[in-house]
């Protein structure tokens, strides 16, 4: 292989080029093989096992579909139903095949030698697959391929595969043992569904070159992992989420901004840039090569990026530590990833911090923007001093980290969306599969557990699910649906849910801050844990509860994760 020269340098330097293009001699790029062979794509003979059928077949694995895939023909054969899911099946040059009766189903496959049985998940029936034919005769082959001998590997003739599994079922067709003899002989990989033969170097470059326009060829014997597994991610530099909205929960003004592009922003030294190589091919140029480019900003992808962006805004803040020292340490403090969420008790204060942070970002070529407060004052304050003609204003709802912010108001809301969700199985009578349940327990995202005593239900009905055996794109059983029912119900409360942002009303006053915590074994499947906060003002001899009344503050009902029983005391100065 040649070598490939170095990237060459931005013509400004003081701004990151985003992409450059690596020149690569012409024909120096891929070594191909002269010699001729037989080609061999994956095949293997499975059985599809549906509850009393089983039909023989044969499977086609190909690492270069993201989905699974099986011929409408077998899917009837088999009685098997889904759910509805159409496709729009893809390939190069935007050739495009619309599959609007595709259903999803979970199946069971076997490996036909030893019996044992597997399943496919997320697999799409199509109106036919039409892999190519495939002969092999392996009696024939063991005689020219010493290698091949002694392989429990099936002779077959003109077999064509009924299902094509893809990437998001790898785990089964990722070899797990290799055979091979020389360079240009056919190549065979042990699965867990059995023995597979593949064509020679030359014959699978060629298949790549066929489906995706890239050339490059690797070693048979070398397992394939991405380049961005061998680079050291670094320390995590990454702030609590968790301690960062409790945090912006403590002052009475709160104000919330975000970095444009943070990780753009930052340079990546040229001799580092080659960590970030992508190869480019143009279909509609008629080089026959790929361009081959490196990034020259920062990638958000690469395992370093996180840790790269949080020492680089951190030490920018370091230059300031003795000009703006309280801003200085809120970007290191109040910062995560990109967004910067801060609260204090007097706006006056608030609103300098965040002038000062904004100027310690834009000295190190950062951008902060998109600022949200619940105090006008303080946006007033950033309008004044701002040369940038974009608004600042208190907006309806702001989204601060995950969760919904009316600054107007000064309260935390909840704005169930369930876009994951291919069907509506919330304001229907359709019943759910597993996968669907899943998927609405995972889009109701709750970082401080406000709504732990509604979500408790669903995860509980999950857990009855799962034991049940079902498959995830099975509907509930029967006996499962009453509760599934009543916990619909929940969401419209769950809608109407405020909680305020700040623990206090006059946080100025508070001497003494203390939180109770008490376990209380429930039943077999969960434990119960209930928050009790308790403020003790100054000159007042009496405790009052954190929201002006005596008693329980928050109540929330944990799992056995590991957040059961937590409690914590703090003292203010």
């Amino acid at each position: 292989m040649q070598p490939i020269p170095e990237a060459a340098k931005s013509s400004n330097p003081n701004r990151p080029a985003m992409v450059t293009n690596v020149h690569t001699p012409e024909g120096k790029h891929t070594q191909r093989s002269r010699e001729s062979g037989s080609t061999y794509f994956r095949v293997i003979p499975i059985q599809i096992i549906n509850k009393t059928k089983v039909t023989n077949t044969f499977a086609f694995l190909d690492e270069g579909s993201a989905l699974t895939l099986i011929d409408n023909k077998v899917f009837k054969q088999l009685g098997l139903k889904g759910v509805p899911d159409p496709l729009c099946l893809k390939w190069t040059n935007d050739t495009t095949r619309e599959e609007n009766a595709s259903e999803r189903v979970t199946l069971t496959v076997a490996n036909p030698h030893n019996g044992n049985q597997f399943y496919l998940e997320e697999v799409h029936s199509v109106d036919t697959l039409d892999l190519p034919v495939q002969s092999i005769d392996i009696r024939a082959l063991a005689k020219e391929f010493p290698h091949l001998a002694g392989l429990p590997i099936a002779s077959y003739t003109n077999a064509r595969p009924s299902i094509l599994i893809g990437t998001n079922n790898w785990n089964l067709a990722v070899p797990l043992k290799i055979k091979e003899g020389a360079w240009h002989q056919p190549i065979a990989s042990k699965t867990r569904l059995g023995w597979a033969l593949q064509s020679s170097t030359r014959s699978r470059a060629t298949r790549a070159n066929r489906r995706s326009g890239l050339y490059g060829t690797q070693p048979p014997n070398l397992a394939a992992r991405p380049w961005n597994d061998y680079i050291w991610s670094g320390p995590d530099l990454l702030n609590s989420l968790f301690d960062l909205l409790l945090s912006f929960r403590v002052g009475r003004v709160a104000i919330c901004g975000d970095i444009a592009e943070m990780f753009h922003q930052i340079r990546v030294k040229p001799a580092d840039t080659h960590a970030q190589r992508f190869l480019w091919f143009d279909s509609k140029s008629e080089r026959q090569e790929p361009n081959v480019y490196v990034m020259e900003a920062l990638t958000f992808g690469i395992n370093c990026a996180p840790c790269i962006a949080h020492f680089i805004r951190d030490k920018n803040a370091d230059r300031f530590c003795q000009q703006y020292p309280q801003a200085a340490q809120a970007v290191k403090d109040y910062h995560y990833v990109d967004d910067f969420i801060y609260s204090g008790d007097d706006y006056v204060e608030v609103g300098n911090i965040a002038t000062q942070v904004r100027d310690i970002h834009a000295a190190g070529g950062f951008h902060i923007r998109n600022w949200s407060s619940n105090s006008k004052e303080v946006l007033r304050i950033l309008k004044s001093d701002s040369l940038l003609p974009e608004a600042v204003e208190i907006t309806a709802t702001e989204k601060v980290l995950g969760l919904y912010w009316v600054p107007n108001s000064d309260v935390f809301t909840f704005i169930c969306k369930f876009a994951r969700l291919k069907r509506n199985v919330l304001d229907s009578d359709k019943t759910p599969t597993k996968r669907e349940l899943l998927q609405v327990l995972m889009s109701m995202y709750d970082p401080l557990g406000f709504i732990s005593c509604f979500t408790i239900e669903l995860k509980i009905l999950l857990q009855e699910v799962w034991r049940s055996g079902i498959g995830w794109d099975t509907g509930l059983p029967d006996a499962l649906l009453p509760k599934w029912i009543r916990w619909k119900r929940i969401l419209t409360t769950i809608a109407g849910l405020t909680i305020p942002r700040c623990y206090f009303d006059s946080s100025d006053q508070v001497h003494d801050v203390q939180l109770h915590s008490s376990l209380t074994p429930a039943n077999w499947h969960t434990q119960q844990s209930a928050t009790f906060g308790y403020a003790r003002e100054k000159n007042l001899p009496q405790l009052r509860g954190l929201q002006g009344e005596s008693g329980t503050v928050e109540s929330t009902i944990y799992t056995k994760d590991g957040t059961a029983g937590r409690s914590d005391r703090s003292k203010a100065e």
